[in-house]
């Protein structure tokens, strides 16, 4: 009796089996970690997806053969399953804002101007220089293309070599790439350094440049080059390597 009468209750109420397969192993996982997620599994939820609408479909040609009680659940099941795609919605956009600000707090460069950073560092050259009574230097297109090719060449060798490839002489590479600095129609020397940006609020940029240059010039001995009386000319890139943020500089 129990098996027949077991088997009656599934016949009878299938499209409410339906239904609530449905909703239960599609609109949740479907909704609570998205199809980037859920990979291929994402195709299953939406072959079940249209098994929830079948469902539907079935109850709604068969609703008569329904008491009022069960027709009561089916239209609040209809109902919480709009009101669930809202809440997961809401659920999902609070969860993206807060990964953007957790990945936003691990990796401070990643929203920087560089273009901005790199102005500010020659405006402090300049404005310390013309302190020392040396005059400012240019940013020079050639110098620029030179810092590039640096900062190229350590973001390959990061982190591991980086440290024997910023030891390389510049003018090694300038010679390389054929690039001179032509003072007074003379190729002159080039010098330059590479320094770490150390993780600062990058907000406060002027203080973050006043702190490396100030330790460029202090600590490195780095001043004599800086603020040489001979010195016209400049070059600046920065790049972003393993969330690190580096300045090449150089001078002629």
């Amino acid at each position: 009796m129990l098996e027949n009468d077991n088997g009656s209750f599934l016949k009878k109420n299938y499209p409410l089996v339906l239904i609530a397969v449905g909703f239960f192993l599609v609109l949740f996982p479907f909704n609570l970690f998205g199809t980037d997620k859920l990979g291929p599994i994402s195709l299953v939820l939406y072959s079940l997806f249209a098994v929830l609408i079948m469902g539907f479909v079935l109850y709604y040609k068969q609703r008569s053969k329904y008491s009022a009680k069960t027709r009561k659940i089916v239209k609040l099941t209809a109902l919480a399953i709009p009101l669930f795609f809202v809440a997961s919605v809401i659920f999902g956009v609070a969860l993206g804002i807060g990964n953007i600000l957790y990945v936003s707090s691990l990796e401070p460069t990643k929203n920087l101007d560089r273009d901005l950073f790199e102005k500010e560092i020659l405006d402090w050259t300049n404005t310390h220089r013309n302190q020392y009574g040396v005059g400012s230097v240019v940013l020079d297109p050639t110098l620029n293309d030179l810092a590039e090719i640096r900062s190229t060449n350590l973001s390959v060798a990061y982190p591991a070599y980086i440290e024997a490839y910023s030891d390389i002489d510049i003018n090694v590479i300038a010679e390389r790439e054929e690039i001179e600095c032509i003072v007074n129609g003379t190729s002159v020397p080039i010098h330059d350094y590479t320094i770490l940006v150390p993780s600062k609020s990058y907000s406060e940029m002027e203080k973050v440049v006043d702190l490396i240059m100030t330790y460029m010039v202090d600590d490195e001995g780095y001043g004599n080059i800086i603020f040489g009386s001979n010195i016209t000319k400049t070059g600046i890139d920065t790049f972003v390597v393993g969330g690190d943020l580096f300045v090449v500089q150089n001078f002629c």
